[in-house]
């Protein structure tokens, strides 16, 4: 995360994409002419971070978690119970 900050400082961060609700980022930096990407895991509040990316004018993308498929939630609370209780009915 530090040395997130300082490649911010020095305005050498092109991209951050914001993962995990915000826990960990992916920075696209360049770096002796050449584009890396670093992976940081981020403290708790990060205001201060975002303020200095703004003011780099650092391009900012928060990608959100996949919500499951209602479905196979559904299939798997009621398939568990059934197998259980077909094993028990087979026991006899």
């Amino acid at each position: 995360y530090s040395r997130l900050l300082e490649f911010v400082g020095e305005g050498s961060v092109k991209r951050v994409d914001f993962y995990d609700g915000g826990r960990t980022c992916v920075a696209v930096v360049n770096i002796g002419g050449r584009e890396q990407q670093l992976v940081a895991d981020l403290p708790g509040a990060t205001t201060s971070l975002l303020d200095q990316l703004k003011a780099k004018n650092v391009q900012i993308e928060v990608h959100t978690p996949e919500k499951p498929n209602q479905l196979f939630q559904v299939l798997g609370d009621v398939a568990f119970p059934l197998l259980i209780l077909g094993g028990l009915l087979f026991l006899r």
